[in-house]
């Protein structure tokens, strides 16, 4: 069911944000933001670790799209079954956008006040809301 709109391979969802990187947008902004060298290394550390709970909470929610398939393809019937593995997949959506916030917040709260209004300011430029 990869190309049956399940959501596998998609890059980019609420307004392309709980799939990238928060971290790619502050480093790549350092200098701008005053970040200092230990602001820097914390964010690298923030980023790596977050990396592994991506992929992670990816399989899990892959997984569970797997399983919810194979109750709802399954020769007999098991209402409980299907509706225990769509929560499953609520679940693991939780996990996902629940991590994003997470690590944002660990993001803005490395920063001084000063950097978070400049980061603001930043991405109010280019943003669209």
């Amino acid at each position: 069911h990869a190309k049956s709109g399940h959501g596998y391979g998609k890059k980019s969802g609420h307004g392309g944000h709980t799939s990238k990187c928060p971290f790619i947008h502050l480093l790549r902004f350092k200098d701008k933001l005053g970040l200092t060298e230990a602001q820097v290394t914390e964010i690298k550390h923030l980023r790596f670790e977050y990396g592994k709970q991506s992929i992670r909470n990816k399989a899990e929610h892959k997984i569970a799209h797997m399983e919810f398939d194979k109750q709802v393809h399954a020769e007999k019937l098991d209402e409980n079954a299907i509706r225990l593995a769509a929560g499953k997949i609520a679940r693991t959506k939780t996990d996902k956008i629940m991590a994003m916030a997470n690590a944002k917040i660990a993001l803005l709260k490395l920063l001084t006040e000063e950097q978070r209004k400049k980061a603001h300011t930043m991405h109010s430029a280019h943003s669209s809301y």
